[in-house]
Order: C-alpha cells, then sequence, then structure tokens
C-alpha cells in the first residue's frame, strides 16, 4: 500500500481494520513470550491474533439440530 510518499510502510496503527488493547498479564509471561516471539521471528500482535481466532473456533457455540416436524 503506497501513498507515493517515500519513507515506512503504514503499519497495523494506521490501518482502520485493526484496534489497539490493552490487557494484563504476569511479567514472567510477557518475559517467555517476548523471548519466544523473537527466537520464532514473530510479531506478539500476530500471536494474539491467531490465538484469539483459534480460541473463537474452539468456544463456537454448537448449533441445535431440530428433528423436522418437532414443534416443542
Amino acid at each position: 500500500m503506497s501513498d507515493g510518499k517515500p519513507g515506512r510502510p503504514k503499519g497495523k496503527r494506521s490501518n482502520p481494520n485493526f484496534i489497539q488493547i490493552t490487557s494484563y498479564i504476569s511479567k514472567k509471561t510477557y518475559r517467555a513470550v517476548k523471548i519466544r516471539c523473537a527466537e520464532l521471528d514473530m510479531n506478539r500482535s500476530d500471536l494474539i491474533e491467531e490465538l484469539l481466532e483459534e480460541w473463537l473456533e474452539r468456544t463456537k457455540p454448537k448449533r441445535n439440530k431440530r428433528i423436522r416436524g418437532d414443534n416443542a
């Protein structure tokens, strides 16, 4: 996505499809995640989005299958 201006490409901060969130986690967990993401050359923002998408899929409500003719 280029606007013709030189410099850095626009990031998530200026992308209207993204919002910033804040949460509290332990320092121990934060440090471990920061290190692991660096080892894997992974962006923490992408990690969080991936984990949340997986959680949404896992916790998706099951649809009740109704038997035809069952009006109860």
